[in-house]
């Protein structure tokens, strides 16, 4: 196609020499006998071209400056809007591999299809080549459709838990949800949050998201700056925890008025199973500055929540266990003016990118469909903050948007359901990632067997993480799955293998975390070997031995240690 690169090579006209784009194209029709309507759009300022060319039927745009053509051949194919994830895949390919036609896909809502395009654009009309532009269109027509009729048939052949492993999922997401993957000896995931000066992220909040006490009253606070204390016993909930540090007048030299601050919350539980029944828990958050920029003040906060009674008889009934979390939160300077300025654009960008078969970002793949501004905006944040690990005010937007979608579930559409399946996802990885298991899966159970590789790996990646035995039944099941579509380990394609090693990974994890050590050791032997393995499974072999060591040291002691124990539950027993 060397004549198609001789066009953007070629020099342009002078302005002493400037050709009359409109004059030339209506010579090239009528010179090509081409019949065409003309239409004068003064409003756009601009004239349509409707013209045939050998069978083919065309657009072509003159703007009134008169700087070039736009010539458009608009749906040359069709496909299902259930193949929209493979039109595009495709779309993106074909205009990764030409700078010179566009490909581009919309929608027909009332025949349910999606219908592909190609463009071009030329500054000048030159008869020759404008020819061999219009039989390129036919050429990379059938090219083109050649080319879906086979991915098609390779995208039948896998199961549906690989659907979509054959496209590229964002190297991103697939990191984190990677880092859930916990190895034994590293098991504590730090977490990322973010705050702002006009939503500013409470304490209530921070207890309710992160360490699961919504419903925990606070008695009294006492925060400690240097010499300074502070005591505070109203509105405990509505505290701002950038004020620890940062003052709402602070100055642009010193964004922080304090370098460091600690603070102890005293929390009343009520068990629910027993409402008359009361316990006394501390909450200690010690914040240390970070950095600032132009826009953020970040710091650092480690909060920790024990039992208020600390005598040993009543740590050993106590139904709340020690929780530690540590985080980088953000005190954000941005207004919700230019909050709503940056989702706008990115929404509207959204619709154009997909218009011309451009790649969206995360963010705009997520609210591409959604027609209600509120709910794109918390989902536009929502997964905006969790793609940079501020799980804590991702949840903050993700939950106003479940709320609103989940209620008008019945009247939305294909393609806001696929949404709300996703907003779900979203929703059950920051839960995860803030260890709040049990949230979690509330929200990942509603997507299970959906043939979503992500979704299904981050409920693996919960139940395991969480000792919960129903891990071993859902990946059993998927595995069974996969072996009745390839009944040889070597026939698996191999973006379906590095999910079955996934798989096979977390169960042998998960023998573990439930002492079935042997089990678990034959399984991780048998990874050893395997590149994208082997070092996964040294650490948990690693782990395996120092655990059977500990075990053979403690049955040395067993009978001096289950003597004491069984007078110190003798002496609880007295006392109840």
């Amino acid at each position: 196609m060397q004549i198609l690169n001789k066009i953007f090579n070629r020099e342009a006209p002078t302005a002493q020499h400037k050709r009359s784009v409109k004059t030339d194209f209506i010579t090239f029709l009528d010179s090509n006998n081409c019949k065409y309507d003309r239409e004068d759009d003064r409003e756009e300022k601009l004239e349509r071209f409707y013209f045939d060319y050998q069978g083919g039927h065309y657009i072509a745009i003159i703007k009134d400056n008169n700087m070039g053509v736009d010539v458009n051949f608009p749906s040359f194919t069709d496909a299902p809007t259930s193949e929209l994830q493979l039109v595009r895949a495709m779309c993106n390919r074909s205009n990764a591999n030409s700078s010179i036609l566009k490909y581009t896909y919309t929608f027909d809502e009332t025949k349910d299809l999606v219908r592909v395009h190609l463009a071009f654009f030329c500054t000048a009309v030159y008869a020759e080549e404008m020819t061999q532009l219009l039989n390129a269109c036919f050429y990379f027509q059938r090219a083109f459709c050649e080319e879906y009729e086979d991915a098609k048939k390779n995208q039948d052949q896998y199961t549906s838990t690989d659907i979509e492993r054959t496209f590229a999922r964002n190297a991103r997401e697939r990191y984190l949800i990677a880092q859930q993957e916990l190895k034994h000896d590293s098991q504590r995931l730090a977490t990322q949050l973010r705050t702002s000066s006009h939503q500013p992220l409470q304490l209530g909040e921070f207890l309710a998201t992160a360490l699961d006490l919504e419903h925990c009253q606070c008695r009294l606070m006492t925060i400690t700056r240097g010499t300074h204390v502070e005591t505070i016993d109203s509105d405990i909930k509505q505290y701002s925890l950038a004020h620890l540090l940062i003052d709402d007048r602070q100055n642009d030299a010193e964004p922080f008025v304090h370098q460091l601050a600690t603070a102890t919350v005293t929390l009343t539980m009520m068990d629910e199973q027993k409402p008359d029944e009361l316990s006394d828990m501390l909450l200690t958050i010690t914040a240390q500055p970070a950095h600032a920029d132009a826009t953020s003040i970040y710091f650092h906060i480690t909060a920790t929540l024990t039992d208020a009674n600390v005598d040993r008889a009543s740590a050993l009934n106590s139904r709340h266990a020690p929780q530690a979390i540590s985080t980088l939160a953000a005190y954000d300077l941005a207004s919700p003016e230019k909050k709503m300025q940056e989702f706008n654009y990115m929404w509207q960008d959204a619709q154009i990118k997909m218009r011309d078969g451009e790649e969206l970002s995360d963010e705009q793949q997520l609210i591409l469909d959604v027609t209600d501004a509120n709910i794109g905006y918390c989902l536009y944040w929502g997964k905006n903050y969790m793609l940079q690990e501020r799980f804590v005010e991702a949840l903050r937007f993700f939950l106003n948007a479940y709320r609103a979608m989940n209620a008008m579930f019945f009247k939305i559409n294909d393609e806001l359901k696929s949404t709300f399946s996703e907003l779900c996802y979203n929703i059950g990885f920051c839960y995860a990632e803030l260890q709040q298991y049990q949230q979690a899966f509330y929200y990942l159970q509603m997507l299970e067997n959906n043939g979503n590789v992500r979704h299904n790996s981050e409920l693996i990646n919960c139940l395991a993480n969480n000792r919960d035995v129903r891990v071993f039944k859902i990946i059993d099941d998927i595995y069974d799955a996969i072996q009745e579509h390839f009944q040889k380990d070597e026939d698996i394609p191999e973006e379906l293998q590095s999910f079955v090693n996934f798989l096979r990974r977390r169960r042998a994890y998960a023998l573990i975390e439930f002492d079935e050590l042997d089990n678990a050791e034959k399984a991780f032997n048998e990874m050893l070997d395997e590149p994208e393995n082997s070092d996964y499974a040294l650490g948990e072999l690693a782990y395996i031995k120092r655990l059977r060591q500990s075990k053979t040291q403690a049955d040395g002691s067993t009978t001096s240690t289950q003597a004491d124990s069984d007078a110190d539950h003798k002496k609880a027993d007295e006392t109840q």
